[in-house]
This record gives C-alpha cells, structure tokens and sequence, in this order.
C-alpha cells in the first residue's frame, strides 16, 4: 500500500538522531522493524477474535437478520438527519 509507505517515509525520519554514535541507516533499520514487531500480535488478536465472531454469525443465521435491520435503522436516522 503506497499510502503506508509514505507514512514510514514521512514518519520514521524524524526519530533518527544523527549525532548518536549508531548509524542512521541501523536507526532506520531499528525503527522500521519495530512496527511489525508490535503490531504482529495485534493482528493475530484480530484474526483470532475475528474467527469467533465469524463462527457465530455462521451458527446464528438470524443474527445476520438483525444487523441488518440495525444497520437499516442507522442509515435512515443518518438520512433523517441529513435532511433536517
């Protein structure tokens, strides 16, 4: 995703501190592997929550009713709300 990429571009630079003894190009390098490294178990939490959630809708075929009545109701008071 290109918009990711330059987020890190943008981002990440303005952490490297040039007058530490490490180069800037480890910093970036330290930097950069950083958000994998966190953000790896968050992703797993939402594959794992995700997956249970799938498997009781799929359980629960009239559970899929009644979000979309919700969903409906949210729609039309958002486009009440749009009209006033």
């Amino acid at each position: 995703n290109p918009k990711v990429a330059l987020f890190f571009i943008a981002f990440i630079p303005q952490f490297v501190d040039p007058s530490l003894t490490t180069s800037t190009t480890f910093q970036l390098a330290f930097f950069g592997l950083l958000y994998p490294i966190f953000a790896f178990p968050i992703d797993c939490t939402y594959i794992y929550f995700g997956d249970k959630i799938a498997k009781y809708f799929r359980s629960h075929p009239k559970s899929q009713i009644y979000i979309d009545q919700i969903t409906g109701v949210v729609f039309i008071a958002l486009a009440i709300n749009l009209l006033i």
